[in-house]
């Protein structure tokens, strides 16, 4: 035997054997197995585990089963894993759709089916869904990039930028100065991440154009709606923006085709098919056309009144919702329950964050 690269061979193959250290106690190990002897405890506990299941063999040859290791224990907290919200994502290839119409109304709707919806207008520059929901403060996001630096966002910076718009629904965004959308990427996943642990669904409105703030919100959505509308290039700007979610990483079993303003002139059954079909995706969605009335109302940020009402448009919108929620596991109940609950109670308690604080009450 001799040595590679400094290590004794023999020395490495008598560890292997189990033999190394034993000198003459190995010999005398082999003549009591050879007379069938037991050997004494001192004798037993220097022997490799190898060894002492020959000697406990003894003449029958029968080896004891070995011990099924004990099975590993999980961690204390593998009972119970981390609440994550669903995040529901709305995209286009093109504007005027209605995207922030609907993000508006089924936030309202979730409201109203008894979970806490976090909304964030991710059209960074010129998003308007602060006008929709009917905010007459608007909170500049942007103050989140400055704590964000630092790699988590307190619950003071998190709260000075949200705007309360109605027991259950709360507003992040956009920001006020539009040069400053290409630094929200970082402030977004953070406050992304605590919407998550704090609600039960998480809206997201974007614009058409996706920068990096988009791209990574888009990216953890639990379900894209890929917005359209009757308007000539919806069908192939929602091909388009199909395949660029697909390549960010969204699944198109995680995509739901949405033809909005159904019924409206030009948009009947024909031009939703052809939109439906160019998306080429199993889930489809119509929204019914909701006429001057829906205009008028969320002029004046009326979203709640509108979901509310018995038009065609308010039940396609809480049918779609409702179905949705379920799909992404929240527990919500049928929408008469609601509708009945809402008509007694004065007043829903208002909410705060952290919406997970003892006492706190939806």
């Amino acid at each position: 035997m001799g040595y590679v690269h400094g290590v004794n061979l023999a020395d490495e193959l008598d560890e292997v054997e189990g033999f190394a250290g034993c000198g003459e106690l190995s010999l005398m190990q082999h003549e009591q197995i050879v007379q069938n002897e037991p050997a004494s405890q001192t004798e037993q506990a220097a022997m490799p585990a190898w060894t002492q299941r020959v000697v406990a063999a003894g003449e029958t040859g029968a080896l004891p089963p070995t011990p099924a290791p004990p099975p590993p224990m999980p961690p204390a907290d593998a009972a119970a894993p981390p609440h994550r919200a669903p995040v529901i994502c709305a995209i286009s290839g093109s504007g005027g759709c209605g995207k922030s119409t609907i993000v508006a109304a089924m936030a309202h709707t979730s409201s109203l089916l008894g979970l806490r919806a976090a909304v964030l207008d991710l059209d960074l520059m010129f998003g308007n869904l602060y006008d929709l929901l009917g905010v007459d403060a608007p909170r500049d996001m942007a103050a989140l990039i400055e704590p964000s630096a630092a790699g988590t966002l307190t619950e003071p910076d998190i709260v000075a930028t949200s705007m309360r718009v109605a027991p259950g629904v709360t507003l992040w965004g956009p920001v006020a100065a539009p040069e400053q959308a290409e630094l929200m990427a970082r402030p977004v996943e953070l406050l992304l991440d605590v919407l998550r642990r704090e609600s039960d669904v998480v809206f997201i409105d974007t614009s058409v154009f996706w920068g990096d703030a988009v791209a990574a919100a888009v990216a953890a959505s639990d379900r894209c709606l890929v917005v359209g509308d009757a308007a000539v290039s919806s069908a192939a700007s929602a091909s388009r923006v199909i395949e660029l979610a697909g390549r960010v990483g969204v699944p198109r079993t995680r995509m739901s085709a949405v033809f909005n303003r159904f019924g409206a002139r030009g948009a009947d059954e024909d031009v939703a098919m052809r939109f439906e079909i160019a998306c080429a995706l199993s889930s489809k969605i119509r929204i019914a056309d909701g006429g001057q009335d829906l205009a008028a109302l969320m002029a004046f940020g009326r979203a709640d009144e509108a979901v509310g009402q018995t038009s065609a448009f308010a039940t396609s919108v809480r049918e779609a919702t409702r179905e949705m929620l379920v799909e992404l596991g929240c527990a919500v109940g049928p929408w008469s329950d609601m509708v009945a609950d809402r008509a007694t109670r004065t007043e829903r308690p208002r909410i705060r964050l952290p919406w997970s604080r003892e006492g706190d009450q939806r």
